[in-house]
């Protein structure tokens, strides 16, 4: 018999909203007071699941250089972090290739930011939380009593721009995204960024509609 992990319940859009609304409204205010560099491109560290957005580049007009841009290939939405997984990876995996994985449809919801990033607000349908209970379940994902957590695993964003030391919100935006359908969960072994030359794809798994 198949297991679901149901700690993922989908919130009402509004709420989604709200709740991205004030991660950003917090983070902004601090932005500036950030004091922490950035770490190495390309030092695997994190296993991870993700959804690769396949976007084109968002023009964010105002941010220094010495910013990391996530380059639109990389541009992905984490499902969940799988770093305290006490499940063999290679057997997760075949569990979860042996369920209907559904495509979870994403609507951007305009920018956002946390204390370290830039961010598109993705607003995400019951699949995505569906998405979530199966791959928590596959990978015997311990459970977080942290009530910030409990947030934060019903919100889905993608970062953009990771800030390295003192952050800014940008002076202009630019780029008309709606909605996107993804079609592939991805589990991975990478670095902070996502980026080419430190990741490892583990598996790549069809989503169905």
């Amino acid at each position: 018999m198949e297991v679901v992990d149901r700690r993922f319940s989908t919130l009402p859009t509004a709420t989604q909203r709200a709740g991205l609304g004030l991660l950003t409204a917090t983070s902004r205010r601090r932005l500036s007071r950030r004091r922490t560099p950035l770490p190495p491109v390309g030092r695997p560290r994190y296993r991870t699941a993700v959804l690769r957005l396949g976007l084109p580049e968002v023009r964010l007009d105002g941010i220094d250089d010495r910013h990391y841009r996530y380059p639109p290939e990389t541009v992905h939405v984490t499902v969940t972090n799988l770093d305290a997984s006490t499940a063999d990876p290679d057997e997760a995996i075949r569990r979860l290739a042996r369920v209907r994985l559904r495509a979870p449809e994403l609507t951007i919801d305009g920018l956002g930011c946390s204390p370290d990033t830039l961010l598109l607000r993705c607003l995400h349908d019951d699949r995505f939380g569906e998405l979530r209970e199966r791959v928590a379940a596959a990978f015997d994902l311990p459970r977080s009593r942290s009530p910030t957590r409990w947030l934060l695993d019903r919100l889905a964003y993608a970062n953009v721009v990771r800030f390295d030391g003192a952050g800014a919100w940008p002076t202009g935006v630019g780029g008309d995204i709606g909605t996107v359908i993804c079609r592939a969960l991805e589990i991975v072994h990478t670095d902070l960024f996502l980026s080419p030359q430190a990741t490892t794809i583990l598996a790549r798994l069809p989503l169905q509609r």
